[in-house]
């Protein structure tokens, strides 16, 4: 299939035989959109024995070469990805006119022409082969779109100049040649769509299949969704550039939840959208961090794991009933009041972890002295600079055992 431009040099040949090219006049660049031939005759230009554009010599492909539209008609190596003879073969038909279409849409608006309240408009791409032995004219008017109830709407050529590749109202097709360009119609928007018709300037026709997918429609709008920057992916969601119906943020930042959000510090978007971090964290380099190092997050929280009875040495440890956390392990609870028993003994059968003996005044003072789990509690301990008193009585045992 062939690009858009070398197909509408293809188009305004034909004008160029009708006025310049003649017995009188000289074959060139002024009067000839195809090539020139050595005897001076003005030619479509797309096939290998003379190919060429804009009114220069015709060129003599090679063997392996093909006269190349996309490269404005200059001969391309077919085995070095050359996209082989124009027009395609097999289209342009021997008699007659040949029409497809490519793609069709709705849309409110193309260009500055916008559809009216209960209209859309309908830009359609077109494929025609000219098979006749006369130039035809692309005019949009020539073009139909037929609906499923037989109602008929002829292309609007002023909406059609408003479309990329539009159709060219004052070009001619040449014979065996085709043109690819676009068309567009003003129709109801309830108009069902049947079928695309060409009229030829001998009254003949040609007609090819047209389905037109209904539009998405915002606020009674018709929106294209993939590209609206007011209506991008949905109805109403308003961003700077819409591409493929996603926006396209600046570098560094992904669309998230109505924005264009920095992973690496947004603390409601932190490494992923939707990923907030707790009251006490924050983002850092996307990932949930606190704010103090002495603290570790666990979920939504910072938590201390030498202490959190709920996350004791790691994130959803909990420590079980009668146990606490100390220094990250888990361990059991046990006293003693007796002065002569050990940690050792009151854990047993369980291994002491750690031992204290607690000493108190008279003021209700209480300090914790640490021993060995095999040491028996002194009867009195001195704690040199308490506020409690520097000689404290022994009161109990603080055995902290492996559960």
């Amino acid at each position: 299939m062939r690009a858009g431009l070398p197909s509408f040099l293809l188009a305004l040949l034909a004008s160029l035989w009708a006025a310049g090219c003649g017995p009188t006049s000289r074959c060139g660049p002024g009067n000839c959109f195809g090539c020139c031939t050595a005897q001076g005759e003005c030619v479509a230009g797309t096939a290998e024995a003379a190919c060429g554009s804009g009114g220069n010599s015709c060129m003599l492909c090679a063997p392996g070469f093909a006269c190349d539209g996309k490269l404005n008609f200059t001969c391309s190596p077919v085995n070095q990805g050359g996209p082989g003879p124009t027009p395609d073969a097999g289209f342009v038909p021997t008699a007659g006119v040949a029409l497809a279409v490519i793609s069709a849409k709705q849309v409110s608006q193309l260009g500055s022409s916008t559809a009216g309240s209960s209209n859309v408009l309908v830009p359609v791409e077109v494929r025609l082969g000219n098979g006749e032995s006369q130039s035809l004219s692309l005019a949009a008017p020539l073009f139909t779109f037929r609906t499923t109830a037989g109602l008929d709407y002829p292309g609007s050529q002023a909406i059609t100049l408003q479309a990329a590749g539009s159709c060219p109202a004052d070009a001619l097709l040449a014979p065996k040649a085709e043109v690819r360009c676009t068309v567009a119609f003003d129709v109801p928007s309830a108009a069902e769509a049947k079928q695309l018709l060409y009229r030829t300037p001998d009254g003949g026709s040609a007609s090819a299949p047209l389905s037109v997918p209904p539009c998405t429609r915002c606020s009674g709008v018709c929106v294209d969704l993939k590209t609206d920057p007011n209506n991008c992916g949905t109805c109403g969601t308003v961003v700077q550039t819409c591409v493929g119906g996603k926006p396209l943020c600046p570098s560094g930042y992904t669309w998230c939840s109505g924005l264009c959000a920095d992973l690496i510090t947004d603390p409601n978007h932190c490494g992923a959208c939707g990923r907030s971090v707790g009251s006490s964290q924050v983002c850092k380099n996307g990932q949930i961090a606190c704010q103090s190092s002495y603290y570790t997050p666990c979920g939504s929280e910072c938590v201390d794991l030498k202490r959190d009875e709920q996350h004791c040495g790691a994130c959803g440890k909990v420590c079980g009933a009668g146990q606490q956390c100390d220094d990250g392990q888990c361990l059991l609870e046990k006293t003693s009041t007796s002065s002569t028993t050990t940690c050792g003994a009151v854990c047993s059968p369980q291994a002491c972890a750690k031992a204290y003996a607690v000493y108190y005044n008279v003021s209700s003072c209480q300090l914790h002295e640490m021993i060995s789990c095999s040491q028996t509690p002194p009867p009195t301990s001195t704690f040199s600079g308490s506020s409690c008193g520097t000689s404290m009585p022994y009161r109990s045992l603080r055995c902290l055992c492996l559960p």
